[in-house]
């Protein structure tokens, strides 16, 4: 937990630094456009100025001293916490290396075409730039939380029962192009001492049963429990090593428990449910699909709602007035 708000307050700092510069880059990038008007008539300012900009170097400097530095793109810099953010865990030590390596690489290639970028182009390139970049966070931040507004306006219940509805009134355009299949599925070694009571749980498969195969699943080299989830064809012929393109018929068969063994292994598969290529997928198959339909279905309206009720709400409460 201490960890989380540490570095909460770094992502924090960090931002808030970022914007800072980003403002300061900004009034220093003015300064030099008028550098003789500032020293001709506003000699007060310029030494204001200069002492605000020590001021800050110190300050941001003191702070980052108590951080690593890794990397230096002018006047950017990279730090350990920056990495360790991006990285919790690696592989191996191999691995480790080469991810910052690159990691540190991309973050220099970027800096780098920035500054070039600042350099080299000309300033109604950048201003325009600017702008285009407030823009879309002002419209990146709007998209959120309209959507944010949108999800709890739709609580589960209304979204379910629009769900619902939506299925049952549109089921032509959820028709199958594939065949879909609902098993049970386990491959253990033949030999295993437990065998007799895997095979009971398996077929009667209870709370308790469930439990007790959970418990013993790393002795199975394979499993598929997907009571509430369906597989297509290809997964299936390739989750069931004894199924095939010429025997699938023979299994295809609902609510029937079948058993194949060999020399090293037994396989017990059990065919809850299937449907055939043609006929209407399960609302659990598609599911995500509606949810998203009715979201963007909603989203469109419910944001032609918000655009409208923001400004009539600003204009009472005094938040936005107009100027004539």
């Amino acid at each position: 937990m201490q960890f989380t708000i540490k570095k909460l307050i770094y992502k924090k700092y960090k931002h808030i630094k970022s914007l800072f510069y980003k403002v300061l880059f900004d009034l220093l990038r003015k300064f030099v456009k008028n550098v003789n008007s500032i020293v001709n008539n506003n000699y007060i300012r310029l030494n204001w100025l200069i002492n605000f900009i020590l001021f800050s170097v110190v300050f941001f400097s003191c702070n980052d001293r108590q951080d690593e530095v890794i990397a230096r793109v002018e006047d950017k810099y990279l730090y350990k916490s920056d990495i360790k953010l991006k990285f919790n865990s690696f592989d191996n030590k191999k691995d480790s290396i080469l991810k910052v390596r690159n990691f540190i690489d991309k973050w220099a290639r970027k800096n780098l075409l920035y500054q070039k970028a600042l350099i080299n182009l000309p300033e109604y390139r950048i201003d325009n730039l600017e702008n285009l970049i407030n823009n879309y966070r002002y419209d990146l931040y709007g998209s959120v939380y309209k959507e944010k507004l949108l999800k709890k306006a739709l609580d589960t219940l209304s979204l379910e029962k629009k769900i619902n509805l939506f299925y049952e009134e549109n089921y032509d355009i959820f028709k199958l192009n594939e065949s879909l299949y609902k098993i049970r599925f386990i491959q253990f070694p033949i030999d295993n001492v437990d065998k007799n009571e895997i095979i009971k749980s398996f077929i009667r498969y209870n709370k308790i049963d469930k439990k007790f195969l959970d418990s013993l699943s790393y002795q199975f080299n394979n499993k598929i429990f997907s009571d509430s989830n369906w597989i297509t064809k290809k997964k299936l012929i390739n989750s069931v090593p004894f199924i095939n393109n010429n025997n699938l018929k023979k299994y295809v068969k609902k609510m029937n428990y079948f058993e194949y063994k060999d020399s090293l292994e037994l396989y017990l598969l059990y065919m809850l449910d299937y449907k055939k290529n043609g006929e209407i997928a399960p609302l659990s198959h598609v599911i995500s699909s509606v949810k998203n339909i009715i979201l963007n279905k909603n989203k469109i309206e419910f944001s032609k709602i918000i655009d409208r009720d923001i400004i009539q709400d600003a204009i009472k409460s005094k938040k936005f007035e107009i100027y004539k």
